[in-house]
């Protein structure tokens, strides 16, 4: 009596690979036959693409975490907060912000990196934590090997401030009496190797301009210091009611563009000189997130980014809009985080 053909399928499993052994058994000429197919699938490979875990298409199905690597309640985190919100109208799925501040942003900038990269844990990304403390401090992780940066969406604003009735109009001025008169220009920053100092100490040493760097815990100290006349500027934060209420002139600003909020004030890079530190807010992910993963989030940011509840919130906040997609802002910042490893090595010397 001939047996019926059959298949027989058996699955050897392994931690990072599988044997599939294929049987099929058939009938020819009253004789049974097998023959067998031996195939190798390694799981890791099969886990990345996407539609067998998940589709891009279905992401996302359950609530997306934002680490902001700062304490609750600033404007920073008011403005992420707003863009998660803007957001969320366009991935369908709520965006729960999770404050995990600590060494200056390092603590959730790890958290971010250490995620799994499945697009459902994301982050906020800035200047200190990417491209300034990994050159001071051994860290968790790589600012630019662990991440993909999704996209910038602002920056803070910094500035070099003096006091209102300084005899210092202009920066040019500032630097052409620190160069004739070495050591007695006085500037305050928000600390030692921040991004105020390295970009004041890069062009005091470009210019030849011998000055005084004192340290202060915040931008708002450093400015009192320099209404006290303390100091002869501050470099940090920029303060439009100081500045309306005349205690603060502020010289310059240290972003790639003139603030709308002050637009007679110059940048830095306007006046010709280098900025070596990047200053962006931005979107972060952990590295290995899939491509359409990836691609889908960039593109419910964009969405979220022209918002009109996000336009007008932000400018309420004082938070300046900027935009680099995806491949611009990856390239900013590994370009920002070669310059600041130069002007470190510099200071050094």
């Amino acid at each position: 009596m001939e047996k019926e053909a059959g298949i027989e399928i058996r699955i050897l499993k392994r931690r990072k690979w599988c044997r599939m052994e294929i049987t099929l058994t058939y009938n020819k000429g009253g004789r049974e036959m097998k023959m067998s197919v031996f195939a190798v699938c390694f799981l890791m490979s099969l886990m990345v693409i996407p539609g067998l875990t998940y589709g891009a298409g279905d992401f996302p199905t359950e609530p997306i975490t934002y680490i902001y690597p700062m304490p609750a309640g600033g404007k920073g985190d008011l403005g992420a907060r707003l863009l998660m919100k803007c957001a969320e109208k366009q991935l369908g799925q709520p965006i729960v912000v999770m404050n995990r501040d600590g060494g200056s942003g390092t603590v959730g900038t790890a958290a971010i990196a250490a995620a799994k990269p499945n697009g459902y844990t994301l982050g906020n990304l800035g200047p200190s934590s990417q491209v300034l403390i990994p050159y001071l401090v051994k860290l968790s992780y790589h600012p630019i090997k662990d991440f993909e940066f999704i996209m910038q969406y602002g920056y803070n604003v910094y500035g070099v401030n003096v006091r209102y009735d300084s005899p210092f109009k202009t920066f040019k001025e500032v630097i052409e009496y620190a160069r004739a008169n070495p050591g007695v220009v006085v500037y305050g920053s928000t600390g030692t190797n921040s991004a105020q100092h390295i970009t004041i100490d890069k062009i005091a040493r470009d210019e030849k301009a011998e000055m005084i760097h004192v340290p202060f815990k915040g931008g708002p100290t450093a400015n009192m210091a320099a209404i006290g006349g303390h100091v002869t500027m501050a470099v940090g934060e920029v303060s439009v009611p100081l500045i309306q209420g005349k205690k603060l002139r502020c010289l310059a600003v240290l972003t790639d563009e003139r603030w709308p909020d002050l637009p007679d004030v110059p940048t830095l890079k306007e006046l010709g000189y280098r900025v070596p530190v990047p200053m962006f807010l931005g979107i972060g992910a952990p590295k290995g997130v899939p491509e359409p993963i990836l691609q889908k989030l960039e593109d419910a940011f964009t969405k979220a980014y022209k918002d009109p509840e996000l336009v007008s919130g932000m400018a309420k906040l004082g938070i300046p809009l900027y935009y680099r997609n995806r491949k611009d802002f990856s390239s900013y910042i590994a370009k920002g985080y070669e310059e600041v490893g130069e002007a470190i090595k510099e200071m050094k010397k």
